[in-house]
């Protein structure tokens, strides 16, 4: 009951960032998830789904042409720019994050689901337990700044929730993500 109740909100907090027109036509923003008798029921997968599909290589080269933007243009107009629904930093399935690195999961920038902007992160867990933003934080951390976390996440374009490998990488006091959806 735990994990359907992480669901519901996950999928309730993700939803409201989603234009009003995807709810009523399942417009740009796709059909929406809803709640029927408790329980999450996911839309219908679009079909142009599998041509949205990405892979680690397009996922990693993503955040090194963020990371070359922001070098270039600093930290304001990369944001603006990672939060553009129409910006140079979505390809299909494939968008960027951004975290304050100074902070624990503080979100500066999402592609995807901009009310997650201005957020802490840190109490959102996936169905299986796993804190993503901890997990994605830990890695930007380390040693090395730079590996991949294993979540399940809500799909930018299908809104189900689906296996999720994201690539993160620190650069200066910033923690960049992008991510693909695992084959199940």
């Amino acid at each position: 009951m735990k994990a359907l109740s992480t669901i519901c909100t996950l999928l309730l907090c993700l939803s409201a960032s989603l234009p009003t027109h995807a709810v009523s036509s399942g417009g740009a923003g796709g059909p929406m998830p809803r709640i029927v008798n408790g329980q999450a029921v996911a839309p219908s997968t679009p079909p142009d789904l599998k041509q949205a599909r990405r892979n680690e290589q397009q996922a990693q080269a993503m955040v090194q042409k963020v990371i070359a933007y922001l070098r270039e243009h600093g930290p304001d107009k990369t944001i603006a720019e990672i939060n553009s629904p129409h910006g140079p930093f979505r390809d299909g399935e494939l968008y960027v994050f951004l975290f304050d690195g100074r902070k624990e999961a503080f979100c500066l920038a999402h592609g995807a689901y901009p009310n997650l902007i201005g957020k802490d992160l840190r109490h959102i867990r996936d169905p299986d337990g796993v804190l993503p933003a901890i997990e994605i934080m830990k890695v930007g951390k380390s040693r090395t700044g730079r590996g991949w976390v294993d979540y399940r996440w809500p799909h930018p374009i299908s809104h189900k929730i689906e296996k999720k490998r994201t690539y993160v990488e620190r650069h200066g006091n910033y923690v960049l993500g992008a991510g693909i959806t695992r084959e199940h």
